[in-house]
């Protein structure tokens, strides 16, 4: 009987060993620090950033490229409560947009509500679907200049339906 109890004993010291380290392996402790570069980039980016252009490149459409210099009331001002806000005079109703959004070491993920009338921080993919999700890549973040990449679509209307074609927006923002 004794020997049952030691047993059982083990056994139960395993489990509970073994639990404990599946909970501190699973646990993320409040007081760690987060990722440097995320930290770095999140606080740099949390700010309000004048649009000095946006630059579009559809290597399949030339025709749809495009160069703009923006007014100097064009902005995205990202917020410490995590909301991408932009207003872009050239698309205005459709450039007043707010966005969800989440910074990681080199992209932003923005969030989008499809039942606004923005379209700033929307992405669409080959078949006019419009996505609930945006990945802008982070090309450069310093105090002054940010400049991030942003997937585009490009469409053409022809005979039918439109054509879209991939692409790649640049946009160029100081502060």
């Amino acid at each position: 009987m004794k020997a049952f109890m030691k047993s059982k004993i083990i056994v139960l010291s395993f489990i509970i060993t073994g639990f404990s380290f599946l909970f501190m392996a699973c646990h993320k402790d409040p007081a760690d620090p987060a990722d440097p570069v995320t930290t770095k980039h999140n606080s740099v980016l949390q700010n309000k950033w004048t649009l000095i252009s946006r630059t579009a490149t559809f290597p399949a459409s030339p025709g749809n490229n495009f160069h703009e210099i923006d007014s100097p009331d064009d902005y995205f001002i990202f917020g410490e409560n995590d909301t991408a806000y932009s207003y872009v005079t050239a698309y205005l109703p459709f450039s007043i947009d707010t966005a969800f959004y989440k910074v990681s070491s080199n992209t932003i993920t923005f969030y989008v509500n499809q039942n606004q009338n923005g379209f700033i921080f929307q992405s669409q993919d080959i078949n006019g679907n419009v996505h609930d999700t945006t990945t802008a890549t982070i090309l450069s973040v310093t105090d002054n200049l940010l400049v991030l990449s942003f997937p585009s679509i490009g469409s053409v209307a022809g005979s039918g339906m439109p054509q879209y074609y991939p692409g790649t927006e640049i946009d160029t923002l100081k502060r």
